[in-house]
């Protein structure tokens, strides 16, 4: 069954999606409760892989996925090429480029969800948010959401990295490499600061839409809504709020 089959679209959505959301539910609620005074290695992987999968579940990343699934240019299948040679049946075209030139739209659409999936399982990425210090940062200032609402700085590696995640009107997740950027982050929160520059990123990040409860942003929206998209294939990096 090819995967643009729409029962073979669901099939993605309940085994994968779903069960990455459920789980991510099940563990913000014991995070954010007040009794909850540590993550365990269910929730730091359910919450982790929930992270993980916003970074390809918005309109952005799934056109580029599959622009890249789209490609024929030979370079792109020298990697794989020797281990297509050793599955090719006589049947088969000669090459990987010749496969993917010649292949109808379900095959594509299987080889994108095949892409999809394995970006969503990606160990290296998980282990990196899980071992990130973790907090929930109130604000002052009510927040907006865009459809690609992560924010990031400069990747997972860097001494004052973090992502930041809406998941309310008035409160953020923060993941960070350091208790210092929590904490600074944390008193920019406090002061109404922190709102008003994630609600600016997230207005320049958003592919189309960004959520809020009252009209009051309607003149920041108007000025920010995608206002800075990254480059293709890329995600926008934002530094620390200044004070």
């Amino acid at each position: 069954m090819s995967r643009s089959d729409p029962a073979a679209r669901q099939d993605i959505e309940l085994n994968y999606l779903q069960r990455i959301d459920n789980n991510a539910a099940r563990a913000l609620a014991r995070i954010e409760s007040p009794e909850y005074e540590d993550v365990d290695r269910t929730d730091s992987e359910a919450w982790g892989d929930f992270l993980l999968s916003l970074y390809f579940r918005n309109p952005r990343s799934v056109t580029y996925l599959r622009e890249l699934v789209a490609q024929t240019d030979p370079e792109r299948f020298a990697d794989f090429e020797s281990e297509y040679q050793t599955r090719r049946r006589p049947e088969d075209p000669p090459n990987l480029a010749t496969l993917f030139e010649t292949a109808d739209q379900s095959f594509r659409d299987e080889a994108w969800a095949s892409l999809f999936i394995r970006m969503l399982r990606s160990q290296r990425m998980a282990a990196q948010i899980s071992q990130m210090r973790w907090a929930v940062i109130r604000s002052e200032v009510e927040i907006v959401v865009g459809d690609d609402p992560l924010l990031h700085s400069n990747g997972m590696n860097q001494h004052d990295s973090y992502l930041a995640l809406p998941i309310g009107p008035d409160r953020y997740f923060i993941a960070a490499n350091n208790q210092e950027t929590i904490n600074y982050l944390g008193q920019e929160a406090a002061a109404g600061r922190l709102a008003r520059a994630f609600n600016r990123a997230q207005a320049d990040q958003a592919v189309k839409r960004v959520f809020a409860l009252k009209a009051t942003h309607k003149l920041m929206l108007r000025k920010h809504l995608c206002a800075k998209p990254p480059a293709k294939g890329h995600r926008q990096s934002w530094l620390l709020p200044k004070a």
